[in-house]
Protein backbone atom coordinates (compact mmCIF):
# COMPACT_ATOMS: atom_id res chain seq x y z
CA UNK A 1 0.00 0.00 0.00
CA UNK A 2 1.03 3.40 -0.88
CA UNK A 3 0.10 7.14 0.70
CA UNK A 4 -2.51 7.50 -2.25
CA UNK A 5 -4.53 3.71 -1.59
CA UNK A 6 -4.48 5.01 2.25
CA UNK A 7 -5.99 8.17 1.54
CA UNK A 8 -8.03 5.78 -1.08
CA UNK A 9 -9.31 3.87 2.31
CA UNK A 10 -12.83 3.81 1.72
CA UNK A 11 -14.12 6.18 5.04
CA UNK A 12 -17.76 6.17 6.85
CA UNK A 13 -18.14 8.73 9.24
CA UNK A 14 -21.02 8.13 11.94
CA UNK A 15 -23.45 10.89 12.82
CA UNK A 16 -27.23 11.13 13.14
CA UNK A 17 -27.37 13.48 10.17
CA UNK A 18 -25.21 14.42 7.13
CA UNK A 19 -22.14 16.86 8.71
CA UNK A 20 -20.39 18.90 5.21
CA UNK A 21 -18.27 20.68 8.13
CA UNK A 22 -16.96 17.43 8.94
CA UNK A 23 -16.94 16.04 5.47
CA UNK A 24 -14.57 19.21 4.72
CA UNK A 25 -12.27 19.05 7.02
CA UNK A 26 -11.65 15.17 6.28
CA UNK A 27 -10.93 15.85 3.14
CA UNK A 28 -8.84 18.84 4.09
CA UNK A 29 -6.67 15.68 5.75
CA UNK A 30 -6.50 13.70 2.49
CA UNK A 31 -9.33 11.56 2.48
CA UNK A 32 -10.90 10.94 -1.15
CA UNK A 33 -13.63 8.24 -0.56
CA UNK A 34 -15.51 9.55 2.50
CA UNK A 35 -19.45 8.66 3.09
CA UNK A 36 -22.10 9.61 5.23
CA UNK A 37 -23.59 6.72 7.83
CA UNK A 38 -26.37 7.61 9.61
CA UNK A 39 -25.79 6.74 13.68
CA UNK A 40 -28.58 4.30 15.19
CA UNK A 41 -30.02 6.02 17.83
CA UNK A 42 -30.25 4.16 20.81
CA UNK A 43 -32.61 6.34 22.97
CA UNK A 44 -34.98 5.25 20.32
CA UNK A 45 -34.16 1.54 21.72
CA UNK A 46 -36.45 -0.87 23.92
CA UNK A 47 -34.13 -2.66 26.77
CA UNK A 48 -36.52 -5.55 27.35
CA UNK A 49 -36.85 -6.57 23.49
CA UNK A 50 -33.10 -6.20 23.49
CA UNK A 51 -33.19 -8.64 26.34
CA UNK A 52 -35.55 -11.20 24.57
CA UNK A 53 -33.35 -10.54 21.12
CA UNK A 54 -30.33 -11.33 23.28
CA UNK A 55 -29.04 -8.49 21.79
CA UNK A 56 -27.51 -6.95 25.76
CA UNK A 57 -26.42 -9.54 28.46
CA UNK A 58 -28.43 -9.68 31.78
CA UNK A 59 -26.20 -7.23 33.31
CA UNK A 60 -26.28 -4.43 30.74
CA UNK A 61 -30.09 -4.76 30.65
CA UNK A 62 -30.14 -4.35 34.79
CA UNK A 63 -27.73 -1.20 34.36
CA UNK A 64 -30.01 0.13 32.02
CA UNK A 65 -32.66 -0.44 34.35
CA UNK A 66 -31.17 1.01 37.42
CA UNK A 67 -29.54 4.17 35.09
CA UNK A 68 -26.43 3.62 36.55
CA UNK A 69 -23.51 1.29 35.86
CA UNK A 70 -22.29 -1.58 38.22
CA UNK A 71 -19.05 -1.24 37.05
CA UNK A 72 -16.78 1.34 35.54
CA UNK A 73 -16.58 -0.61 32.01
CA UNK A 74 -20.03 -1.06 31.68
CA UNK A 75 -22.40 -0.01 29.34
CA UNK A 76 -23.21 3.75 30.35
CA UNK A 77 -26.24 4.02 28.45
CA UNK A 78 -28.89 3.43 25.66
CA UNK A 79 -26.67 5.04 23.53
CA UNK A 80 -23.85 3.35 23.89
CA UNK A 81 -25.72 0.44 22.55
CA UNK A 82 -26.58 2.27 19.66
CA UNK A 83 -22.94 2.99 18.93
CA UNK A 84 -22.31 -0.36 19.42
CA UNK A 85 -24.99 -0.90 16.42
CA UNK A 86 -23.80 1.91 14.39
CA UNK A 87 -19.79 0.70 14.25
CA UNK A 88 -21.52 -3.10 13.64
CA UNK A 89 -23.58 -2.15 10.81
CA UNK A 90 -20.42 0.02 9.15
CA UNK A 91 -18.46 -3.96 10.09
CA UNK A 92 -20.85 -5.77 7.94
CA UNK A 93 -20.94 -3.31 5.08
CA UNK A 94 -17.06 -4.25 5.25
CA UNK A 95 -17.66 -7.64 4.86
CA UNK A 96 -20.90 -7.36 2.68
CA UNK A 97 -18.90 -5.25 0.25
CA UNK A 98 -15.82 -7.48 0.32
CA UNK A 99 -13.19 -4.40 1.25
CA UNK A 100 -9.96 -4.82 1.87
CA UNK A 101 -10.05 -1.91 4.88
CA UNK A 102 -12.57 0.19 6.28
CA UNK A 103 -11.77 3.85 8.01
CA UNK A 104 -14.49 3.93 10.68
CA UNK A 105 -14.88 7.85 12.12
CA UNK A 106 -17.27 9.47 14.98
CA UNK A 107 -18.17 12.90 14.49
CA UNK A 108 -16.62 14.31 17.45
CA UNK A 109 -13.46 13.73 16.36
CA UNK A 110 -10.64 16.55 16.53
CA UNK A 111 -8.68 16.53 13.27
CA UNK A 112 -5.34 17.84 12.03
CA UNK A 113 -3.45 17.09 9.25
CA UNK A 114 -1.54 13.50 9.72
CA UNK A 115 2.06 13.94 9.48
CA UNK A 116 4.21 11.50 7.00
CA UNK A 117 5.48 9.31 9.20
CA UNK A 118 2.55 9.12 10.83
CA UNK A 119 1.17 7.91 7.03
CA UNK A 120 4.14 5.45 7.21
CA UNK A 121 3.66 3.61 10.27
CA UNK A 122 0.11 3.63 9.66
CA UNK A 123 0.82 1.81 6.58
CA UNK A 124 3.15 -0.21 7.71
CA UNK A 125 0.74 -1.53 10.24
CA UNK A 126 -2.69 -2.14 7.83
CA UNK A 127 -0.46 -3.17 5.11
CA UNK A 128 -0.75 -7.02 7.33
CA UNK A 129 -4.23 -7.81 6.68
CA UNK A 130 -4.35 -9.44 10.52
CA UNK A 131 -4.12 -6.15 12.03
CA UNK A 132 -5.95 -2.62 12.54
CA UNK A 133 -5.15 0.90 13.77
CA UNK A 134 -7.03 2.61 16.38
CA UNK A 135 -6.45 5.73 17.57
CA UNK A 136 -6.74 5.68 21.22
CA UNK A 137 -6.36 8.23 23.98
CA UNK A 138 -3.53 8.29 26.76
CA UNK A 139 -1.45 6.00 24.74
CA UNK A 140 1.66 6.14 23.22
CA UNK A 141 1.83 2.73 21.65
CA UNK A 142 -1.42 0.39 22.21
CA UNK A 143 -0.73 -2.57 24.28
CA UNK A 144 -2.19 -5.97 24.64
CA UNK A 145 -2.72 -6.04 28.50
CA UNK A 146 -4.13 -2.49 28.19
CA UNK A 147 -7.56 -0.61 27.36
CA UNK A 148 -8.15 0.78 23.65
CA UNK A 149 -10.05 4.34 24.60
CA UNK A 150 -12.13 5.43 22.35
CA UNK A 151 -13.18 4.26 18.69
CA UNK A 152 -13.61 7.82 17.22
CA UNK A 153 -10.79 6.93 14.23
CA UNK A 154 -10.41 3.21 13.61
CA UNK A 155 -8.96 1.59 10.01
CA UNK A 156 -10.05 -2.31 10.35
CA UNK A 157 -9.64 -5.09 7.66
CA UNK A 158 -12.26 -7.45 6.41
CA UNK A 159 -10.81 -10.42 8.81
CA UNK A 160 -10.92 -8.11 11.97
CA UNK A 161 -14.73 -7.15 10.86
CA UNK A 162 -15.38 -10.82 10.24
CA UNK A 163 -14.29 -11.73 14.27
CA UNK A 164 -16.18 -8.45 15.57
CA UNK A 165 -19.14 -9.45 14.20
CA UNK A 166 -18.97 -13.15 14.90
CA UNK A 167 -18.31 -12.00 19.20
CA UNK A 168 -20.35 -8.83 19.60
CA UNK A 169 -23.52 -10.39 21.26
CA UNK A 170 -24.84 -10.22 23.48
CA UNK A 171 -23.37 -6.51 24.24
CA UNK A 172 -22.05 -6.06 27.71
CA UNK A 173 -19.31 -3.45 27.23
CA UNK A 174 -18.74 -0.43 25.20
CA UNK A 175 -17.54 -1.06 21.74
CA UNK A 176 -13.91 0.11 22.50
CA UNK A 177 -13.55 -1.85 25.79
CA UNK A 178 -15.42 -5.04 23.55
CA UNK A 179 -12.51 -4.60 20.85
CA UNK A 180 -9.93 -4.45 23.74
CA UNK A 181 -10.79 -7.37 25.29
CA UNK A 182 -10.83 -9.46 21.32
CA UNK A 183 -7.57 -7.55 21.40
CA UNK A 184 -6.09 -9.09 24.88
CA UNK A 185 -6.91 -12.67 23.68
CA UNK A 186 -5.72 -12.33 20.69
CA UNK A 187 -8.48 -13.01 18.64
CA UNK A 188 -7.70 -9.67 16.82
CA UNK A 189 -4.23 -7.33 16.66
CA UNK A 190 -4.93 -4.09 16.80
CA UNK A 191 -2.18 -1.32 17.11
CA UNK A 192 -2.26 2.71 17.56
CA UNK A 193 -1.59 5.48 19.38
CA UNK A 194 -3.39 8.85 20.41
CA UNK A 195 -3.66 10.07 16.67
CA UNK A 196 -6.47 12.21 16.78
CA UNK A 197 -8.11 13.58 19.88
CA UNK A 198 -12.17 13.36 20.62
CA UNK A 199 -13.41 16.74 20.85
CA UNK A 200 -13.69 17.82 24.64
CA UNK A 201 -17.57 16.94 25.28
CA UNK A 202 -19.96 14.67 27.23
CA UNK A 203 -21.56 12.77 24.37
CA UNK A 204 -25.01 11.50 25.07
CA UNK A 205 -23.53 7.71 25.58
CA UNK A 206 -22.01 8.70 28.65
CA UNK A 207 -21.92 9.13 32.06
CA UNK A 208 -20.36 9.62 35.79
CA UNK A 209 -20.52 6.63 37.09
CA UNK A 210 -20.55 7.10 41.18
CA UNK A 211 -20.42 3.95 41.91
CA UNK A 212 -17.32 2.71 39.88
CA UNK A 213 -15.08 5.42 42.18
CA UNK A 214 -15.90 3.90 45.20
CA UNK A 215 -14.18 0.43 46.06
CA UNK A 216 -16.31 -2.48 45.98
CA UNK A 217 -14.70 -4.62 48.73
CA UNK A 218 -16.58 -3.55 51.99
CA UNK A 219 -13.24 -3.91 54.26
CA UNK A 220 -11.84 -1.12 52.33
CA UNK A 221 -14.93 1.32 52.73
CA UNK A 222 -15.03 0.45 56.54
CA UNK A 223 -11.19 0.83 56.48
CA UNK A 224 -11.43 4.42 54.70
CA UNK A 225 -14.76 5.33 57.05
CA UNK A 226 -12.12 4.73 60.02
CA UNK A 227 -9.78 6.80 58.54
CA UNK A 228 -11.87 9.33 58.14
CA UNK A 229 -13.33 9.60 62.05
CA UNK A 230 -9.61 9.34 63.06
CA UNK A 231 -8.64 12.44 60.85
CA UNK A 232 -11.84 14.12 62.41
CA UNK A 233 -10.99 13.51 65.59
CA UNK A 234 -7.35 14.16 65.76
CA UNK A 235 -8.45 17.84 64.30
CA UNK A 236 -10.78 18.22 67.02
CA UNK A 237 -8.50 17.02 69.46
CA UNK A 238 -5.61 19.29 67.97
CA UNK A 239 -8.23 22.65 68.11
CA UNK A 240 -9.26 22.09 71.47
CA UNK A 241 -5.91 21.50 72.73
CA UNK A 242 -4.69 24.89 70.65
CA UNK A 243 -7.46 26.60 72.56
CA UNK A 244 -6.31 25.33 76.02
CA UNK A 245 -2.87 26.31 75.61
CA UNK A 246 -3.67 29.60 74.59
CA UNK A 247 -5.61 29.92 77.99
CA UNK A 248 -2.69 28.77 79.50
CA UNK A 249 -0.39 31.00 78.44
Amino acid sequence: MNVNDFYNIPLWYISFKKNQTLENELASVGFKNINFFEAIDGRKLNPDELLKDRVISIRTYNDLASKQRSDKLGIQSLGAIGCTLSHLNLWKKCIDENLRDIIIVEDDISLHKIKNKDVEKIINIIDDPNKGFISSFYSNKIKKHEYIWGTHFCILSNKICKVLIDNVFPIDVPVDIYISYLNKMNKINIEGYNLFEQKKHLSSIQDFCFKCIFPSDIYIILFLILIIVVIIFLYFKYKNCKKSCAIVY
